[in-house]
C-alpha cells in the first residue's frame, strides 16, 4: 500500500506572519489533530526559507519573494485522506474569513509514495510521533 502525502504550502501576506502562526496553533492546528483522528498523520510544519524554481532548458532561475508556510500529512490511502479534507473542510468554515486575512494564496500537492522513500507508511510516523 502507498501512502498518501498531502504537502500545504501557504503564502502569508505581508508582516502577517506571526498573526498566521498564531492563528494556526490557536485554531487551525487543534482542528487539523481533531479531525484528523484515526485517518492520518501529521508529519511536520516548515517556514520556507528559499525558494527556488529553475527552468532546466534555459537555466533562467527564479526565486520566490514573500512568506510561504508549509505542513504535510500522510494518510494510508486516498480515501482517508478525501475524508479527512471533507470533515476538516466543514469544521474550518468559521475560520476561513480570518485565514483569508493572513494568507493569499495556496498551494495544494497530493503526493504518493514511491518504492524510494524511506518511510513506507503512517505508521513510521505514528511511531515517530509517539517518542
Amino acid at each position: 500500500m502507498k501512502t498518501i502525502y498531502d504537502l500545504r504550502s501557504y503564502m502569508v501576506r505581508e508582516n502577517k506572519l506571526q498573526d498566521f502562526i498564531n492563528f494556526y496553533g490557536e485554531k487551525a492546528l487543534p482542528l487539523i489533530k481533531k479531525t484528523l483522528k484515526d485517518k492520518g498523520v501529521l508529519v511536520g510544519h516548515w517556514i520556507t526559507q528559499q525558494r527556488e524554481i529553475v527552468d532546466l532548458d534555459t537555466r533562467k532561475s527564479e526565486t520566490m519573494k514573500g512568506v510561504e508556510v508549509n505542513y504535510m500529512l500522510a494518510f494510508d490511502n486516498k480515501t482517508d485522506h478525501d475524508k479527512y479534507w471533507e470533515d476538516f473542510l466543514r469544521a474550518f468554515s468559521e475560520y476561513q474569513a480570518e485565514y483569508n486575512t493572513l494568507c493569499y494564496k495556496m498551494d495544494n500537492r497530493v503526493l504518493e509514495s514511491t518504492k524510494y522513500n524511506p518511510i513506507d507508511s503512517i505508521r513510521s510516523f505514528k511511531k515517530i510521533t509517539e517518542i
